[in-house]
């Protein structure tokens, strides 16, 4: 049986705003989901693509996954990686990561005590609407289903490039991920009004995508054996904490107790 980690929602980046529950269980990942999952994200051939695959795998299976708040989706999805890498959080983690001290890929260490996750800015909490190309639209924090769901809705229509960050803040919107009427043209209409920003609204889009992405900024990782012993390196993306199976194979030591040896060889 895999181990569960259980997290109240008050003590997650957003400190549980919004929430009609008051845990979030994250199972350790098991072989079939690792290899599933693994399969799954090296097909991705952007980075939307990609973190939809992250989210799909490591949160909407999870208890309430579709109800949790975006703003805590980043933090959660290092966790159950983590946690199905060492045997509990305060374990330090092996990653392979390109070091930009040495310029070439380097084991590091991780230590998730130190993996700082930033609360949520109250100035999110307030907004109620954004106004583009001189109309209102209304705001809200999206859930992980929301997300989702506007991101399948729009993803034929964004460029490549940023796909990903339009993502996040047309998933702000309320009402794009539905599929009713009132909702239909809605997701044209803002995405039309995006398109068309000047410089007041780019900086006004940009200020809604960095309060909703504020929970992560880096992690830091020691690039030798000996915390302390080389500088600290950051690292802008959880990618190597959610590369679970290699984490794995980096971490776990073979124990041969495992194996029942026959004595007559």
């Amino acid at each position: 049986m895999a181990s569960v980690t259980e997290l109240p929602v008050s003590s997650l980046p957003s400190k549980g705003y919004g929430y009609k529950f008051n845990m979030v269980r994250l199972p350790k990942l098991v072989f079939n989901q690792i290899t599933e999952y693994s399969s799954e994200v090296h097909k991705c051939n952007n980075e939307l693509a990609t973190f939809l695959c992250e989210i799909k795998h490591l949160l909407l299976n999870l208890q309430n996954g579709s109800e949790i708040s975006m703003y805590d989706a980043i933090p959660l999805m290092a966790i159950r990686c983590y946690t199905s890498t060492s045997e509990k959080l305060t374990d330090f983690i092996k990653i392979k990561y390109h070091c930009p001290l040495h310029d070439r890929q380097e084991v590091m260490k991780v230590d998730m005590t130190k993996m700082k996750f930033n609360d949520m800015d109250p100035m999110l909490r307030k907004i109620k609407a954004v106004k583009l190309d001189g109309v209102f639209y209304d705001l809200r924090i999206p859930t992980v289903g929301e997300f989702v769901a506007t991101a399948e809705k729009i993803k034929l229509k964004l460029p490549k490039t940023y796909a990903l960050k339009y993502a996040w803040m047309m998933s702000a919107f309320t009402g794009i991920e539905k599929s009713d009427k009132e909702n239909e043209h809605l997701a044209d209409r803002v995405l039309n009004a995006i398109s068309k920003s000047d410089s007041k609204d780019i900086l006004a889009l940009n200020k809604i995508y960095s309060l909703l992405t504020g929970a992560f900024t880096y992690f830091v990782a020691h690039c030798g054996d000996k915390e302390g012993g080389e500088p600290v390196v950051r690292i802008p993306t959880i990618e190597p904490i959610t590369d679970t199976f290699q984490n794995i194979l980096l971490n776990e030591e073979f124990d041969q107790d495992t194996f029942n040896i026959r004595e007559d060889e």
